[in-house]
């Protein structure tokens, strides 16, 4: 049993195949992405729920819970962890991807950037053990990721710029390919855009 928090659209559904069931929340506002055939979350919060940040389960009911790219959207990371850690089962298992370098999104309910280390603490405190850390791009990926963001906020700007970043996008998105040969001839252990993290509840 399965819960997926802040689940959006479900993209990462179709990767966890042999779950019995699979369980998405996110509030009815929920963020849409273009391309993606998803679907619509099971469940949606409540409106108390912006006011207690508390999941509507009970202790101890799932096996796994996975929330990709939240994190930074929650306006109390501790309680996010606490909360989490209360409704998955002894032996469980969590899975979270964070951002460590990444530009300003979804204003203004982005609140927080990670390190490994700040990360591990909450797991810590809420009696789970780190099982993996996986860090995600380096240098080159990095700062195409932070190119690709400013193209976008300067093409919405005008139609002039909007041309001028039509321009380059095709420079930028070719080396981000690149990027992919790059990152692995000089890989970087403190510059990179991204964790995932695996956990096991105590």
């Amino acid at each position: 049993k399965l819960l997926d928090i802040g689940c959006g659209e479900k993209p990462y559904k179709k990767v966890f195949i042999d779950v019995g069931s699979y369980i998405g929340i996110d509030f009815p506002d929920y963020s849409r992405s273009k391309g993606v055939n998803g679907e619509k979350p099971d469940l949606f919060f409540d409106k108390n729920y912006k006011k207690s940040l508390l999941l509507p389960f009970n202790d101890n009911s799932f096996d796994t819970i996975v929330s990709f790219q939240v994190l930074e959207h929650h306006s109390n990371p501790e309680l996010a962890f606490q909360e989490i850690a209360r409704v998955v089962k002894k032996g469980g298992n969590i899975i979270i991807s964070a951002p460590f370098t990444w530009s300003l999104h979804e204003v203004p309910r982005d609140y927080f950037r990670f390190t490994e280390y700040g990360l591990r603490k909450l797991f810590d405190r809420n009696h789970c053990t780190v099982l993996k850390v996986v860090k995600e791009g380096s240098i080159f990926s990095t700062i195409t990721v932070l190119l690709m963001d400013y193209l976008i906020e300067i093409a919405n700007k005008n139609k002039a710029l909007y041309i001028f970043a039509l321009f380059f996008y095709p420079f930028i998105l070719f080396f981000s390919y690149l990027c992919i040969l790059l990152d692995k001839m000089f890989r970087s252990q403190t510059v990179f855009f991204n964790y995932v993290f695996l956990a096991e509840k105590k």
